[in-house]
Protein backbone atom coordinates (compact mmCIF):
# COMPACT_ATOMS: atom_id res chain seq x y z
CA UNK A 1 0.00 0.00 0.00
CA UNK A 2 1.29 3.46 -0.66
CA UNK A 3 1.69 6.03 1.76
CA UNK A 4 1.30 9.44 2.09
CA UNK A 5 3.32 11.78 3.25
CA UNK A 6 2.08 14.96 5.38
CA UNK A 7 4.30 17.26 6.79
CA UNK A 8 3.92 18.89 10.04
CA UNK A 9 6.10 21.81 11.79
CA UNK A 10 3.60 22.42 14.17
CA UNK A 11 4.27 20.44 18.14
CA UNK A 12 0.81 20.82 18.70
CA UNK A 13 -1.09 20.18 15.51
CA UNK A 14 0.85 16.80 15.00
CA UNK A 15 1.59 14.98 18.02
CA UNK A 16 -1.71 12.67 16.86
CA UNK A 17 -0.01 11.77 13.75
CA UNK A 18 3.65 11.16 15.46
CA UNK A 19 1.94 8.58 18.18
CA UNK A 20 0.28 6.63 15.39
CA UNK A 21 2.62 6.41 12.36
CA UNK A 22 6.18 6.38 11.09
CA UNK A 23 7.64 9.77 10.43
CA UNK A 24 10.42 11.16 8.84
CA UNK A 25 12.42 13.77 10.38
CA UNK A 26 13.77 16.39 8.06
CA UNK A 27 15.77 19.25 8.79
CA UNK A 28 14.08 22.82 8.10
CA UNK A 29 13.92 24.65 4.86
CA UNK A 30 15.50 27.32 6.50
CA UNK A 31 18.26 25.05 7.15
CA UNK A 32 22.34 25.31 5.47
CA UNK A 33 21.92 21.63 3.90
CA UNK A 34 20.29 22.37 1.00
CA UNK A 35 21.11 18.89 -0.50
CA UNK A 36 20.83 16.51 2.40
CA UNK A 37 17.60 16.91 4.11
CA UNK A 38 16.08 13.58 6.51
CA UNK A 39 17.96 12.41 9.32
CA UNK A 40 19.56 8.53 9.32
CA UNK A 41 21.18 6.38 10.36
CA UNK A 42 23.57 3.87 8.98
CA UNK A 43 22.84 0.42 8.69
CA UNK A 44 24.58 -0.40 11.71
CA UNK A 45 23.71 2.45 13.44
CA UNK A 46 26.89 3.99 14.90
CA UNK A 47 26.08 7.05 13.00
CA UNK A 48 23.40 9.60 12.03
CA UNK A 49 23.32 12.32 9.53
CA UNK A 50 21.55 13.78 7.13
CA UNK A 51 20.19 12.16 3.61
CA UNK A 52 19.57 13.60 0.57
CA UNK A 53 16.01 11.09 0.14
CA UNK A 54 13.98 8.68 1.51
CA UNK A 55 15.33 5.28 0.71
CA UNK A 56 13.66 2.14 0.43
CA UNK A 57 16.00 0.80 3.24
CA UNK A 58 13.38 2.69 5.07
CA UNK A 59 16.56 4.21 7.68
CA UNK A 60 14.59 7.86 7.18
CA UNK A 61 11.64 6.31 8.89
CA UNK A 62 11.14 6.83 12.93
CA UNK A 63 8.85 5.85 15.28
CA UNK A 64 8.27 8.37 18.43
CA UNK A 65 6.61 6.98 21.84
CA UNK A 66 5.22 8.97 24.75
CA UNK A 67 7.84 8.33 27.72
CA UNK A 68 6.03 10.38 30.21
CA UNK A 69 6.60 13.83 31.27
CA UNK A 70 6.84 15.86 27.79
CA UNK A 71 9.49 13.04 26.76
CA UNK A 72 9.73 11.06 23.66
CA UNK A 73 11.79 8.43 22.64
CA UNK A 74 12.90 8.36 18.56
CA UNK A 75 13.27 4.71 17.53
CA UNK A 76 14.18 4.10 14.22
CA UNK A 77 12.00 1.60 11.94
CA UNK A 78 14.36 1.41 9.06
CA UNK A 79 16.97 -1.62 9.11
CA UNK A 80 16.48 -3.80 11.75
CA UNK A 81 19.83 -4.11 14.30
CA UNK A 82 20.36 -3.95 17.97
CA UNK A 83 20.78 -0.17 18.13
CA UNK A 84 17.39 1.38 17.67
CA UNK A 85 16.80 4.29 19.85
CA UNK A 86 18.14 7.90 19.21
CA UNK A 87 20.73 8.40 21.68
CA UNK A 88 23.23 11.33 22.37
CA UNK A 89 26.90 10.92 23.92
CA UNK A 90 27.84 12.47 26.78
CA UNK A 91 29.23 15.88 25.57
CA UNK A 92 26.51 16.14 22.68
CA UNK A 93 28.84 15.57 20.05
CA UNK A 94 27.94 12.34 18.65
CA UNK A 95 24.42 11.20 17.96
CA UNK A 96 23.93 7.95 17.05
CA UNK A 97 21.79 4.71 18.14
CA UNK A 98 21.70 2.83 21.25
CA UNK A 99 19.94 -0.62 21.91
CA UNK A 100 18.09 0.21 24.90
CA UNK A 101 15.70 3.69 26.34
CA UNK A 102 16.53 3.51 30.25
CA UNK A 103 18.90 6.78 30.30
CA UNK A 104 18.04 10.65 29.95
CA UNK A 105 20.64 10.15 26.68
CA UNK A 106 17.47 8.23 24.90
CA UNK A 107 14.78 10.98 26.10
CA UNK A 108 13.90 14.29 23.89
CA UNK A 109 11.43 17.03 24.17
CA UNK A 110 9.91 18.22 20.95
CA UNK A 111 8.98 21.64 20.73
CA UNK A 112 7.20 23.92 18.60
CA UNK A 113 9.11 26.94 17.25
CA UNK A 114 6.78 28.74 14.73
CA UNK A 115 6.56 28.77 11.02
CA UNK A 116 9.92 26.79 10.90
CA UNK A 117 9.04 23.81 12.89
CA UNK A 118 10.61 22.34 15.43
CA UNK A 119 13.44 22.05 17.80
CA UNK A 120 14.32 18.19 19.07
CA UNK A 121 16.14 18.99 22.56
CA UNK A 122 17.74 16.59 24.61
CA UNK A 123 16.26 15.61 28.06
CA UNK A 124 19.72 14.33 30.30
CA UNK A 125 23.04 12.94 29.89
CA UNK A 126 24.97 16.38 28.21
CA UNK A 127 26.48 19.66 29.58
CA UNK A 128 23.17 21.85 30.11
CA UNK A 129 24.93 24.38 26.95
CA UNK A 130 24.41 21.88 24.45
CA UNK A 131 20.82 21.05 23.82
CA UNK A 132 19.40 20.88 20.76
CA UNK A 133 19.54 18.47 17.79
CA UNK A 134 21.45 20.01 14.72
CA UNK A 135 22.46 19.60 11.42
CA UNK A 136 26.49 20.64 10.11
CA UNK A 137 26.14 22.60 7.00
CA UNK A 138 27.02 19.68 4.90
CA UNK A 139 24.19 17.48 6.66
CA UNK A 140 27.47 14.81 7.57
CA UNK A 141 27.42 15.43 11.00
CA UNK A 142 24.51 15.40 13.74
CA UNK A 143 25.19 17.09 17.13
CA UNK A 144 23.90 18.65 19.87
CA UNK A 145 24.06 22.65 19.82
CA UNK A 146 24.10 24.92 22.30
CA UNK A 147 21.80 27.70 20.52
CA UNK A 148 18.58 27.12 18.29
CA UNK A 149 19.46 30.22 15.89
CA UNK A 150 19.67 28.60 12.57
CA UNK A 151 17.59 26.43 10.74
CA UNK A 152 20.64 23.51 11.26
CA UNK A 153 18.45 23.11 14.50
CA UNK A 154 14.88 22.98 13.93
CA UNK A 155 12.86 20.15 12.28
CA UNK A 156 9.74 19.04 10.17
CA UNK A 157 8.48 15.92 10.76
CA UNK A 158 6.65 14.08 7.98
CA UNK A 159 3.97 11.77 8.96
CA UNK A 160 3.46 8.55 6.88
CA UNK A 161 -0.02 7.83 6.77
CA UNK A 162 -2.39 5.29 4.94
CA UNK A 163 -4.04 6.24 2.39
CA UNK A 164 -7.82 6.81 2.76
CA UNK A 165 -10.18 3.08 2.38
CA UNK A 166 -11.54 3.31 -1.17
CA UNK A 167 -15.48 4.40 -1.52
CA UNK A 168 -18.17 2.20 -0.84
CA UNK A 169 -19.38 0.50 -4.02
CA UNK A 170 -22.36 2.52 -5.78
CA UNK A 171 -25.72 1.01 -5.02
CA UNK A 172 -27.04 -0.46 -8.39
CA UNK A 173 -30.09 1.34 -10.13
Amino acid sequence: ALLTSTLLGRADASEACWLSSDVAIRVSDAADSTERAYLSPSNAGSEVDLWSSMTSSGNQDWTIADAGSGEYTIKTAGVPTELVYLNTGDQGTVINLWSGNSTGNQRWIISDVGATGLVIIATAGTPTERLYLSASDDGDEISLASTNTSGNEQWQLMCHLPPPPPPPPSAPP
